[in-house]
């Protein structure tokens, strides 16, 4: 029903980005597909405008989860506050028995520089989408500088690979996410969850698909980072060739 489903939106981010992967390197197969036929193609139509838009608003719901489903619940992860909030949930739902599993398993309130480290997470998570847009605007201005086909094409695989620091961010604070909704026993949910223990599967289930899709961006970006290291040695291998070529052709005429 509606509550499921408002249960599960907060937390479906990685199948989210998933689909807009799809979408994303469709687009760009058009918009080179029309580059190749002489079309101009806008910046909106530019598949990297695409992947930071929606990496944008993944990260905007994010933050708006960690403060609306968390931090606010918590008093900002307070340990007495939390420990109350779990308290009257798992006495709500009859699961009083999981309290001491939770506080001995779950609680953060043994780790107080864990609890502050994994709040600075929004931050570098900010940081490092910032400086990869610089280094991708950098990498499009002399993409559209370039008149060789060949180099525009070694600049658009660097900006795929400049999106993994971003990807992979942006996931692992989703992971991050979920190990504060096991630490208050909440996952965004109303009524869906009926106990702690069912609540605390589908939170790790979700982590682990948050790191899934991380490492499949990554396993994706090694692969294209290995095609622009052939193009760079065919390059220079290409180049020192020619050199040769000319220097035996110049040594022949001469003799």
């Amino acid at each position: 029903g509606s509550s499921l489903i408002d249960a599960m939106l907060p937390y479906a981010s990685p199948g989210y980005i998933m689909a807009w992967a799809a979408f994303i390197s469709l687009l760009r197969l058009v918009a080179k597909g029309l580059k190749s036929k002489g079309v101009a193609v806008p910046m909106v139509l530019e598949y990297y405008f695409w992947a930071y838009l929606v990496l944008s608003l993944g990260a905007i719901s994010a933050f708006y989860s960690a403060i609306a489903d968390v931090m606010l619940l918590t008093s900002w992860l307070d340990t007495e506050t939390t420990t109350d909030f779990v308290s009257r949930r798992m006495k709500a739902e009859g699961d009083e028995s999981a309290l001491s599993d939770w506080s001995k398993d779950d609680s953060l309130a043994e780790y107080p520089a864990l609890r502050y480290l994994s709040m600075t997470c929004p931050v570098f998570v900010v940081m490092t989408f910032l400086v990869c847009a610089f280094h991708t605007y950098m990498q499009v201005r002399q993409k559209d500088e370039e008149t060789s086909p060949e180099a525009q094409k070694m600049r658009d695989r660097t900006i795929r690979i400049i999106l993994l620091p971003v990807i992979y961010g942006l996931m692992s604070f989703q992971g991050v996410l979920r190990c504060w909704g096991v630490s208050i026993n909440s996952a965004g949910d109303a009524n869906h969850f009926t106990c702690f223990k069912e609540r605390k599967v589908y939170l790790e289930a979700a982590y682990e698909s948050a790191f899934i899709v991380g490492d499949l961006y990554e396993a994706y970006s090694l692969f294209v980072f290995g095609l622009l290291i052939l193009d760079v040695l065919h390059q220079r291998v290409g180049s020192r060739i020619q050199v040769y070529s000319e220097l035996e052709n110049g040594i022949s005429e001469a003799g």
